[in-house]
């Protein structure tokens, strides 16, 4: 669109280079209206998976542990007697 006109600083190496507190201010106040937003979404989302998938995990885990222990155990019972 023609009402669009995208201006930012030009980021190049002897800018970031000589001021580069500047630089990151700049490139932060471009970055942060997405940013934000999709790290907040993000976290969101990622708690929301995150937690049941710990506890599906750590039940298969101590089922795995158990099944293992039981057949370490049947195993050895014969060699003790």
């Amino acid at each position: 669109r023609e009402d669009f006109a995208f201006r930012s600083p030009a980021f190049t190496f002897s800018y970031v280079v000589t001021d580069p507190v500047k630089a990151a201010i700049d490139l932060w106040e471009i970055l942060a209206p997405v940013f934000v937003p999709m790290m907040l979404g993000s976290v969101v989302l990622g708690l929301a998976v995150a937690i049941p998938s710990y506890f599906a995990a750590r039940a298969a885990a101590d089922a795995h542990q158990r099944r293992r222990r039981n057949r370490l155990r049947a195993k050895a019972a014969p060699t003790q007697a």
